[in-house]
């Protein structure tokens, strides 16, 4: 086997926590809407749900190529929004008044603010160190 497609024991965890968080996120979203007969909405949730995980999947992707600091961040954002939205959609937080759909809502937007915070730091990272490279 091609030593060059093998995923090194990091990268391998990364992807392993990813697709599990995917899963189980998915698993939790249909069990707390299924008394919900509309399979439409139960449709929407599971894409809304799905969205951070799969934004992280491609990046992750791309992020191979990438210097070691950015890659690192999208490795950690990957281990911080799988655990902070198992922990949302778990109901081990639940906030008073609230319907359990709101964390299926809230959750998966702060996932993508996260996601665009660290996106933009690495490109300002990325600029200043193309910029850094240009005048040596």
């Amino acid at each position: 086997m091609n030593t060059n497609t093998r995923l090194s024991p990091k990268r391998f965890l990364t992807v392993f926590v990813l697709l599990t968080g995917a899963l189980i996120s998915l698993f939790m979203t249909a069990r707390a809407g299924r008394e919900n007969h509309s399979i439409i909405l139960q449709l929407m949730f599971a894409v809304w749900v799905l969205s951070p995980y799969i934004a992280l999947w491609v990046f992750y992707l791309k992020s191979a190529g990438w210097p070691a600091l950015p890659a690192r961040g999208i490795y950690i954002l990957i281990y911080a929004v799988t655990v902070a939205s198992l922990i949302g959609y778990s109901g081990l937080i639940h906030l008073p008044g609230n319907k359990p759909a709101f964390l299926f809502l809230v959750t998966p937007l702060v996932s993508w603010l996260l996601i665009a915070i660290t996106l933009a730091l690495s490109y300002k990272w990325l600029q200043k160190k193309v910029k850094k490279e240009e005048q040596d």
